[in-house]
């Protein structure tokens, strides 16, 4: 059974949300790739957002190594 995500008005932008849901949409985007479910519109941006995401936990990750190297 495929998972329902909640629906998002059509006229509203990915870009007019509140981080936390754009959070969710990109959970749901990749609940759906992982599922092997076609995307939906804005899937496209919402793992664009879930990459940048990603990007600044490893920055963060990086600037708390030592430098020189891994811990």
């Amino acid at each position: 059974m495929a998972n329902a995500a909640p629906s998002m008005p059509v006229a509203l932008s990915f870009y007019d949300l509140s981080d936390a849901d754009k959070a969710d949409r990109a959970y749901w985007a990749i609940d759906r790739a992982c599922a092997g479910e076609a995307p939906q519109p804005g899937d496209e941006t919402a793992l664009l957002f879930a990459l940048g995401l990603v990007d600044r936990v490893a920055q963060a990750l990086r600037a708390a190594l030592p430098k020189g190297g891994a811990a």
